[in-house]
């Protein structure tokens, strides 16, 4: 490091609970008077520094010192306004500038998001040359999108399985390396994965999630993949709306959305914590405010591989009939590959003789940066599109009744998969609907499977 251990490394942003505030957070050794010292970008005219002093939080993992997690909250942003920022201390030396633009929450505008799980920290290219397909892939592939400047993308939203540190310190020191030319820029909002919370076995500690017991509803939930982080260092290292249970289950509006971020590691079973909350909010959104209600959780519901079918069966019936009965979109991972389904509930299709969905689209993308499943695709009547390839997701809300979600290649920035959704109101609820304005083709080679629409998506 060329300041020593005292250099700021790793900054990054995330929202908060108030609509005109940014968290930041960076990582050094020990300094005096931590802080963020920042300005906003006027129009004309001379800006003014502002330091914010950080709170800090020490994080010890395995083979090496974390160092100290600092964090600060700048307030009273405008929307839209361009901040400029350093972190680290006046006496032991500042970062170098970054900036974001304050994104504007509660505007009606369109706006987007980008989608990926199970990123990790692999920067080789799929097959040892050319573009890196994989982790530093899709990295690249994200700040390029956010250079254009051509939409108004507000989070970067990371579902599951992050670092896959599982315990080994330095790992994690290398995912923030890596995604600090984004995180910096955009807030980066995450959830928890096997990968970054298994449930404590010992009786003598204390779970900082709250949990009490352990949660293992099937074989393929028994394997503690964490290595023992039981969600200590996800919990330290990021900053999530404060509105409920840190990162492991919280919520946030953004423009015509409401996001809400769940476990998939902890009890969702009826009366659980988890579970109680999850039909609270749902129950408490405004849909003139928020037509689009998306919900993310890193193990996903629906996967066409034989392999994952165990534990799918339990995710669907305990938690299906709750998002089916708010008409939510899903986003998930955990399985290396991308899958698009139908408008589904209790695996099967739900579409009205309109072309409205009546069942809920869930997304998986999981193909970020971890080696890819081999297990073969299994024919489904639910699944839309199946990927075996690196990529990862834009979601563009372009108004209350018009959303484009897009499945981009890592390869070649490609657009691979696109689906136009098209809400529509019953009882004052909206669903996706990813029927309308479609045309149908089928093709199959090694590595996908397509039966689905490509979308034409016209949001006039």
């Amino acid at each position: 490091m060329k300041s020593g251990p005292k250099e700021p490394l790793q900054a990054h942003i995330s929202l908060t609970s108030q609509s005109d505030e940014i968290s930041v957070m960076w990582t050094s050794a020990e300094v005096k008077g931590p802080s963020v010292c920042y300005y906003i970008k006027p129009a004309n005219g001379t800006a003014t520094y502002t330091s914010i002093s950080a709170t800090n939080v020490t994080s010890a993992q395995r083979y090496i010192p974390s160092g100290i997690h600092y964090k600060a909250i700048i307030k009273k942003i405008p929307a839209g306004a361009t901040v400029v920022y350093q972190v680290g201390s006046a006496v032991d030396g500042w970062s170098d500038d970054k900036q974001f633009v304050m994104p504007n929450l509660k505007s009606r505008d369109p706006s987007s998001f980008f989608v990926f799980g199970d990123l990790g920290t692999w920067v080789t290219a799929t097959n040892g040359t050319g573009v890196p397909g994989r982790s530093l892939g899709t990295i690249s592939r994200v700040a390029d999108d956010l250079a254009k400047g051509d939409r108004n993308y507000q989070a970067v939203l990371h579902v599951g399985d992050l670092s896959y540190a599982d315990s080994v310190g330095y790992i994690w020191e290398q995912f923030h390396s890596l995604i600090e030319p984004v995180a910096s820029k955009i807030p980066y909002l995450v959830s928890v994965g096997n990968h970054e919370y298994c449930y404590l076995t010992s009786t003598k500690a204390v779970d900082i999630s709250g949990e009490t017991k352990s949660f293992f509803p099937a074989a393929s939930f028994a394997k503690a993949s964490s290595n023992g982080e039981c969600g200590v260092p996800t919990a330290t290292r990021f900053s999530v709306p404060d509105n409920s249970n840190n990162v492991f289950w919280y919520s946030f509006n953004s423009g015509l959305t409401h996001q809400v971020v769940v476990s998939s590691e902890h009890d969702f079973f009826d009366g659980s914590r988890l579970r109680k909350w999850l039909e609270a909010n749902l129950a408490a959104v405004d849909r003139t405010e928020h037509p689009w209600v998306i919900v993310h959780g890193h193990r996903p519901m629906y996967v066409s591989m034989e392999s994952s079918f165990a534990y799918t069966a339990i995710f669907r019936a305990a938690v299906e009939p709750v998002l089916n009965k708010y008409n939510v979109d899903i986003f998930s991972g955990h399985t290396h590959a991308y899958e698009r389904t139908q408008p589904v509930y209790n695996e099967t299709v739900q579409v009205g003789s309109d072309g409205n969905a009546l069942g809920t689209a869930h997304i998986m993308i999981g193909s970020a940066g971890k080696e890819l499943d081999t297990d073969a695709w299994v024919n489904t009547t639910w699944s839309a599109k199946q990927l075996r390839t690196y990529g990862y997701g834009r979601l563009h809300v372009e108004n209350a009744s018009h959303a484009l979600f897009e499945y981009v290649l890592n390869s070649d920035a490609s657009v691979a998969d696109s689906v136009c959704g098209l809400s529509r109101t019953t009882s004052g609820v909206v669903a996706l609907n990813v029927n309308h304005f479609f045309v149908f083709e089928i093709k199959h080679t090694d590595n996908e499977m397509d039966i689905s629409p490509h979308a034409k998506c016209d949001a006039s």
